[in-house]
């Protein structure tokens, strides 16, 4: 049985969708910190820690985004192949 696009694609949609929220989500955490009047040292190791975070956050947007733009040129391909079988 042949999959359909969006029975693939909403799974990595979803995966996209909830890493953007995660990465807003760290900045206003960021911003929260700011606020407490925290030591350099503690403000250093925050920002290291969460810009890894954020950055960890973009780069499974970032190949979400390039399997759901596979999915969306295979299963047409596929579904033209198997018409002309």
């Amino acid at each position: 049985m042949e999959p359909k696009a969006h029975e693939i694609k909403n799974p990595i949609n979803f995966v996209n969708n909830f890493s953007g929220v995660s990465v807003e989500l760290i900045d206003e955490l960021r911003e929260t910190l700011d606020d407490l009047g925290l030591d350099s040292k503690a403000r250093t190791q925050i920002a290291e820690l969460t810009d890894t975070q954020r950055d960890n956050f973009n780069k499974i947007v970032q190949h979400g985004e390039r399997g759901r733009d596979c999915v969306i040129i295979a299963v047409p391909r596929r579904r033209s192949f198997l018409c002309r079988s």
